[in-house]
């Protein structure tokens, strides 16, 4: 049996997404993602997220090179550019 407790404030709270790749490998990363009540610093959920690129007719990851790897930059937090 599943026990989900969820707790909500009210429908009139902003919330604000952050994401930042905290590690690139060769054929994976991790996205740190936090979700927080805008304006405050009340996290509300966060997590790690793995991922990789993956050839679908091999079903095996592929390198993360070029402008893929280019395009992930954007998530490294200026502090670790």
């Amino acid at each position: 049996m599943l026990d989900k407790q969820v707790t909500y404030e009210t429908v009139e709270d902003r919330l604000e997404v952050q994401s930042s790749l905290t590690k690139l490998g060769p054929k994976s990363g991790v996205l740190r993602q936090k979700v927080v009540l805008q304006g405050t610093d009340t996290i509300v959920a966060d997590a790690d997220v793995t991922f990789a690129i993956f050839q679908i007719s091999t079903g095996r990851a592929q390198l993360i090179e070029g402008d893929i790897r280019a395009a992930l930059h954007v998530f490294v937090p200026p502090s670790e550019e």
